[in-house]
């Protein structure tokens, strides 16, 4: 339920507050002064793409800002609740409450707000798809439209439950269905790309690729590739070293003709500790480098791990893959002929998976069809009888339902509302017969008694304007009592042009122009009983004692 409404430099309207009841509300005023701007701003709060023509001369900005009243027990507001929470939007300290606001400068930019945190204005719209129902001229002529006098029928037919039923049948059904052409696609290029693969998997059969096994490889290679030179500096060595050396053995002699002198030159002396203790680092240089004549050098082993190595980097280079992720490479290969080879048994099995699941969509297609069909000539009735004290007195309806053989994403089913207005003439499809005043009354009923039992679960608010337009009397009145039979359940909004719509009961409020500071401004009174009396009188035509009295016998009775 819209609780409140606030304007701040909208348009014609400097500043404005209203707070709305339950029930129907009534909008009038003289022509030009503004009846159509809360319209407009409930537009705008529900994600109409805003202008700078919204915003009042002279001022920076408009704000508009309303405040929803939301009924948990009521399945649409159930549902809006859930999705406050999913955006992290609802209000902890009145968690029944929605507030919105739109903020529109003078130079076209618009903030958005929901309880105070700002949103993208589409945001804004998709949370408030299902809170306004606009019905204008526009919304009549949707009526033409096969699609929604599909949904229409729907609706009369309380057929939610089995078009959620055949919605998930046939989601099934189309998912399986594109996989499976999916595949077929691929199966005329699988032959050739399996070929491809298969033969790069054998230019990769036989190498071991896993990185580590590599890294040794490259290890193997560089150390055998310097055993050749490590063992010949060590022979080289050995053979200064070796006994064999007639230096060494010179020096040794020497060293030992000083030691058993008894009474050599000091000089000698030292000079002999000298080379002995050389002689003794030499002996241990020897025994140190002897270690590099053990060193295993294994020619065959270093030409095929060089061979194995060439293999990899020529490979790394082909495919443009480096070495380190050639072992990733291969594996993808292997998954993706595996892949290709599963294509086939998936393509076989989905035959089967297709089949049955188009059984499913055409059985619950069937029973969607069937109630369609049993509703189709009880609605056709109802709008016979709810259109004739609309002005429409002898009018045929045909529904047509027509199974088709393809499932289609709403049905089996082709839809058409077909009228005669008049007896002795063949129904024919609305777009070729009614005219838009017909139409508007046909949206009217449906809006009324064309909804199914949706006192439970739904929280629409209805926004009627140019309903009215063009009739009067009886018809005008029995338009009036279609707007109050649907204000029972929900608020209803209504421009009226008729005294006999306006006098229905409930909440009357008038628009009226004026000039201040010389600009022209809109401003808007709630009437009460009296206002009401001498605002009916005015669209009656004077304000006469004649008119008044009328007036005062709509209200009292204005059926």
């Amino acid at each position: 339920m819209l609780k409140s409404l606030s304007l701040r430099h909208f348009a014609l309207v400097d500043q404005l507050e209203l707070d709305f009841p339950k029930g129907l509300h009534i909008l009038s005023g003289d022509t030009g002064a503004g009846k159509s701007l809360i319209f407009d701003a409930i537009h705008l709060l529900a994600g109409q793409k805003s202008d700078a023509i919204w915003v009042r001369e002279g001022a920076p900005k408009a704000d508009i800002q309303c405040e929803f009243l939301l009924q948990p027990e009521r399945a649409d507001d159930l549902a809006l609740l859930e999705r406050l929470k999913y955006y992290e939007l609802e209000d902890d300290e009145n968690p029944y409450s929605m507030r919105l606001r739109r903020v529109i400068h003078s130079d076209g930019r618009s903030k958005a707000q929901i309880n105070g945190v700002p949103v993208k204005a589409s945001i804004l719209k998709e949370l408030t798809a299902e809170c306004f129902l606009f019905h204008d001229q526009h919304e009549s002529t949707e009526l033409l439209k096969a699609d929604v006098q599909m949904r229409w029928l729907d609706l009369y037919a309380d057929n939610a439950t089995r078009l959620d039923k055949y919605k998930a049948d046939y989601d099934h059904w189309h998912a399986l269905v594109k996989e499976q052409n999916d595949l077929i696609a691929r199966q005329r290029d699988v032959a050739q790309r399996k070929d491809y693969l298969a033969y790069q998997l054998e230019e990769m059969d036989g190498l071991n690729l896993e990185p580590e096994y590599l890294q040794q490889l490259e290890a193997q290679v560089k150390s055998q590739d310097h055993a050749a030179k490590w063992r010949e500096q060590g022979e080289s060595l050995l053979q200064i070293l070796s006994g064999d050396n007639d230096g060494i053995r010179y020096l040794r002699q020497w060293v030992h003709q000083i030691q058993s002198d008894r009474n050599p030159h000091p000089s000698c002396t030292a000079a002999a500790s000298l080379v002995e203790t050389a002689l003794v680092h030499l002996d241990e240089a020897e025994g140190e480098i002897s270690g590099v004549n053990d060193f295993d050098f294994d020619e065959e082993t270093m030409q095929m791990a060089q061979e194995t190595l060439s293999k990899v980097f020529d490979m790394s280079r082909k495919h443009q893959v480096p070495v380190e992720e050639l072992h990733e490479f291969k594996q993808s290969i292997e998954d993706e002929l595996e892949s290709l080879d599963s294509d086939t048994s998936r393509l076989e099995m989905l035959e089967a998976e297709v089949e049955r699941a188009r059984e499913a969509v055409m059985k619950s297609g069937l029973v969607l069809s069937k109630a369609r069909a049993k509703a189709a000539p009880s609605l056709a009735t109802m709008l016979v009888k709810a259109l004739v004290p609309l002005g429409m007195l002898e009018t045929q309806w045909i529904i047509e339902v027509n199974q088709q053989e393809a499932p289609k994403p709403s049905g089996l089913d082709d839809v058409r509302f077909l009228l005669s207005p008049n007896k002795g003439h063949k129904p024919q499809p609305l777009g070729k017969i009614a005219s838009g005043g017909e139409l508007s009354r046909i949206s009217l009923v449906l809006h009324a008694y064309g909804r199914g039992d949706v006192s439970t679960s739904r929280s629409q608010i209805y926004c009627f304007d140019e309903v009215d337009v063009g009739v009067s009397g009886q018809v005008a009145a029995a338009i009036g009592a279609l707007l109050q039979e649907l204000s029972k359940e929900s608020q209803v909004f209504c421009i009226s042009h008729a005294p006999q719509v306006a006098a229905q009961p409930g909440t009357h409020w008038r628009a009226a122009k004026k000039l201040m500071k010389g600009q022209v401004t809109t401003s808007w009174a709630q009437l009460d009983q009296d206002g009401r009396q001498e605002e009916i009188a005015r669209m009656l035509g004077n304000s006469t004692q004649t008119e008044m009295a009328l007036a005062k016998k709509l209200l009292t009775n204005p059926v």
